[in-house]
């Protein structure tokens, strides 16, 4: 899978494998970063987390943002 996100002439992509959890545990934290950025989310029993375990970062960032490449 691969995530890219754009902000002007900067971005940011993220490949690796992504897993479908269902589990109710897993969503709480996603569900409560996202009611604390936006709005509490609508109740959605079939609501499912997407996790991407990351194998490789590519992005072009701004000078001076504390970024360390392994």
């Amino acid at each position: 899978m691969s995530l890219c996100e754009v902000e002007g002439p900067h971005w940011v992509t993220v490949e690796g494998r992504a897993e479908f959890v269902e589990d109710a545990e897993v969503r709480a934290d996603p569900e409560l970063r996202y009611a604390v950025r936006f709005r509490a989310p609508r109740v959605n029993p079939l609501r499912v987390v997407i996790l991407v375990r990351m194998t490789r970062v590519m992005g072009h960032l701004p000078l001076g943002t504390g970024l360390v490449t392994p």
